[in-house]
């Protein structure tokens, strides 16, 4: 805070450039707004981003092995608690 600080207002000094500016705490600032128009534009075909295509399809498969692995193993666990816990 600087000396330029009062009762209604607070004058912070900016570790970046030095400068004297006023911060306000809990304004709320809008998110930037996406135009899906020019996304798909730009996005191509299936040839110019075969990379993104490739990481995209291999993650979507390693959470569908390993969700199919939690699902058993889950299913084993209720059938130990079964015989531990009489309810």
């Amino acid at each position: 805070m600087t000396e330029l600080t009062g009762s209604d207002s607070v004058t912070c000094k900016s570790p970046v450039d030095g400068t004297n500016r006023a911060h306000t705490i809990g304004a709320y600032v809008a998110p930037n707004t996406i135009n899906f128009a020019t996304v798909w534009a730009k996005f191509g075909s299936l040839h110019e981003n075969a990379a993104v295509f490739s990481v995209v399809i291999a993650s979507t498969a390693l959470y569908v092995v390993l969700l199919v692995y939690a699902r058993s193993a889950d299913k084993k666990d209720l059938i130990k608690v079964k015989y531990y816990l009489p309810l």
